[in-house]
């Protein structure tokens, strides 16, 4: 079970009905910032924009819990781009790191193997 709060995972979820991937952070409080996603393709992928994440993490980046990126068209599992792309805060065990979809948030951790298992 996930234990964040029942408006957050529902905010989490209707961004998952976007057309294309969103991607953001979960702050302390319950409340998310999205980032605007710079990719060719964002129907299928996420790129953040480094210039605003340099600009808006180091605001936040203390209130950060985890991360989020949604798969609106997806599985809610991690793709062979999200592994290759595995945010290093969360493969060093700080920020959680969620995938969304339509109708779920599910939380990922690497094993010592690094490959994906779900949390909880």
């Amino acid at each position: 079970m996930i234990d964040l709060p029942a408006n957050t995972i529902h905010g989490l979820v209707a961004l998952a009905n976007s057309i294309q991937e969103i991607c953001g952070y979960v702050l302390d409080d319950g409340s998310f910032i999205v980032m605007p996603n710079i990719s060719d393709a964002p129907m299928d992928s996420y790129e953040v924009n480094p210039e605003s994440q340099g600009w808006i993490l180091p605001m936040v980046w203390e209130r950060v819990v985890a991360m989020f990126h949604t798969h609106p068209r997806g599985i809610c599992w991690p793709s062979d781009e999200d592994m290759r792309n595995w945010p290093p805060a969360a493969s060093e065990g700080g920020a959680r790191y969620f995938i969304v979809t339509a109708r779920e948030v599910r939380e990922f951790r690497l094993d010592e193997d690094g490959k994906p298992k779900p949390v909880g």
